[in-house]
């Protein structure tokens, strides 16, 4: 592969320059002695600089170290460190294992993870593996950046139910130290976290820098670089989310002894994946959990789904996969998805959603903080009465910012960790924690495509808990004409019936098309498949029971002075009666009742 690339012998020349001489020969290795390779001039000081992370040292060199050349473009330029424009780098990472790590349990084992930090911001992250020192992940994660100036830390954690998850050790891989389109698949000793212990174990994992065209990036993250800024900048795409809602599945095999199963969903698109909760001892599991994902407008976008069965202490069992082409399915509309098994009956339901927002580019509508005039131009334009014609599905498009939460009850017990949720339609989106907290402020804004202008935009304020299901503080329901500017809201309680816990500051503006929301007025109102299935209450039962009951006395009531009326039982009674009838009959038109209707409708509106 590399061995018909004179680059790539040039870099294992180098590497065997350094590797077979002693140690006080290799280091004071010169340019003279890499075989006229002058020529290379920084690229020879990055190959040197590899011992940053991959712990050559001069004394001590690691047993497991195989370096694979990928293909070399054969327009790259080794002495040209800078991207041009319209590139950026491909990160690929797989973290294969650990071995020997240091117990951090009573029980002399951990439950490791692995988690990179770059730019101070969590990329990435493992799953855990329970009760072992030798965790095997073979996880692969891929990142698109334009500035690999810094180190990213590459951090092993020990899992706890209970308080903070312990660091066991950690190592710094520093992203400009290696050529790209070399693979190196490494073994090397942790840096200690653990007080009193130098050697907590060792890190297995493959590392490899590409250069490719922007537009492969589909992968958007913000990791707080101004790189990743100008990266995303660059591109002219817009970005959309993908919300994928699990709702239940049917006639699962069985995986355990009992004839049950205990299952969970796991999605992935890129490096960004997610994973339902476990329903155990079950074979018809109901979900109903949202998830989302973020990527640029590029066909042929997949996302992987598969159905596991989790296995405690053990590796999870996988029993189906699929993939869903996202290309495929129309914006802005909810689309159902049935995942099958061959030769069974087994179905999973997914409720997929493909959120596409306003042409702005990727970085406007990743990282900016504020309503700005430039989006509101734009959708005043999408929306307005001259464009009706040119997408007569799009009724509307509504922005929120979620600005703080104020007047929390402190806890006697625990901290406040109050997070919101929202939710219009199908559509859910999920604040971040703003952890042992009573005034929290987010700051943060949120969007949403709208299908139908009587949509309610609910928002629900709760508190984090670890061991038990999040308290939920107060929530509130906001129609979508009354979706305009900055107000405080005092929140109800969950039912929306009695007083709440707190307050909250929103600001919200929605841009719709009369014409087209009119037009969807009278198209059947979209399922709400996030809402859970009604349970059977006795008080909602005797509520119902009295509200019929006080009508039929009403009709009852309402009979009786008809037949009054009729039967000149009260004369004044029955004279005012028939005189109103010949008024009526005399005067009034049947076209003048909904005319009237109509002008107490428009009267109620401009209000």
């Amino acid at each position: 592969m590399g061995d018909s690339s004179p680059e790539a012998d040039c870099w294992d020349q180098i590497r065997c320059a350094v590797f077979t001489k002693s140690d006080d020969e290799r280091e004071d290795i010169n340019e003279g002695e890499t075989n006229g390779l002058d020529f290379m001039g920084d690229a020879y000081k990055g190959i040197n600089n590899i011992t940053k992370f991959t712990g050559w040292g001069k004394k001590d060199e690691p047993d497991v170290d195989i370096i694979e050349i990928t293909e070399i473009p054969a327009d790259f330029d080794m002495t040209q460190e800078a991207i041009s424009e319209g590139e950026c780098y491909r990160i690929t990472l797989v973290i294969i294992k650990a071995n020997d790590l240091a117990a951090m349990d009573s029980n002399g084992l951990s439950d490791p993870f692995v988690e990179l930090v770059l730019h101070k911001d969590l990329v990435l992250k493992t799953k855990t593996i329970n009760k072992t020192v030798n965790p095997v992940w073979n996880e692969k994660f891929t990142l698109y950046i334009d500035d690999r100036s810094a180190l990213a830390n590459i951090q092993v954690y020990d899992y706890d139910m209970f308080g903070a998850n312990d660091r066991i050790g950690y190592i710094d891989l520093d992203l400009a130290s290696t050529p790209p389109f070399h693979r190196y698949t490494t073994t090397l000793k942790l840096g200690s976290s653990v007080e009193g212990r130098d050697f907590v174990g060792t890190l297995t994992f493959s590392y490899l820098v590409e250069i490719v065209p922007t537009s492969l990036a589909n992968e958007v993250k913000s990791i707080g670089t101004k790189g990743q800024e100008r990266l995303l900048g660059k591109s002219s795409n817009s970005i959309r989310i993908i919300q994928i809602t699990v709702i239940e599945g049917m006639d699962l095999p069985p995986m355990n002894s009992d004839g049950t199963c205990d299952p969970f969903i796991r999605l992935q698109l890129g490096d960004q994946q997610h994973e339902t909760k476990v329903i155990p001892s079950t074979l018809n599991p109901k979900w109903r959990e949202s998830f989302e994902f973020r990527y640029l407008n590029i066909s042929g976008t997949t996302i992987q789904a598969s159905l596991w069965d989790s296995e405690v202490g053990l590796s999870d069992n996988i029993i189906g996969d699929t993939e869903i082409d996202i290309s495929q399915i129309a914006p802005n509309k909810p689309f159902k998805f049935i995942f099958g098994l061959e030769h069974s009956n087994t179905k999973i339901n997914l409720l997929i959603k493909v959120l596409k927002f306003a042409e702005l580019g990727a970085a406007e509508l990743q990282l900016q903080k504020e309503i700005n005039e430039a989006e509101v131009r734009i959708l005043s334009d999408q929306y307005a009465l001259s464009n009706t014609a040119k997408d007569i599905a799009n009724v509307g498009y509504l922005i929120v910012k979620l600005i703080r939460a104020t007047n929390l009850p402190s806890k006697k017990i625990g901290s406040m960790d109050p997070y919101v949720v929202m939710e219009v339609e199908n559509c859910r989106s999920v604040s971040p924690v703003r952890e042992n907290c009573l005034e929290p402020e987010w700051n943060l804004t949120y969007r949403f495509p709208i299908n139908d202008y009587h949509s309610v935009l609910y928002l629900s304020l709760l508190d984090e808990e670890d061991l038990v299901n999040d308290d939920v503080l107060g929530r509130i329901a906001i129609p979508m004409f009354n979706c305009k500017g900055l107000k405080k809201y005092i929140l109800k309680d969950a039912k929306l019936t009695g007083v709440g816990k707190g307050e909250l500051i929103i600001e919200t503006a929605f841009f719709y098309n009369p014409i087209r929301a009119a037009v969807r007025t009278f198209s059947p109102k979209e399922e709400i498949i996030l809402k859970d299935p009604a349970k059977f209450d006795i008080s909602l039962l005797q509520r119902d029971v009295k509200r019929i009951t006080a009508q039929l006395e009403m009709i009852q009531d309402l009979g009786e002075g008809l037949d009054q009326i009729i039967r000149w039982r009260s004369k004044p009674l029955s004279l005012v009666s028939m005189i109103i009838f010949v008024l009526v009959t005399y005067y009034i038109e049947l076209w003048m009742v909904p005319l009237a209707l109509g002008l107490v409708l428009l009267y109620s509106v401009s209000i």
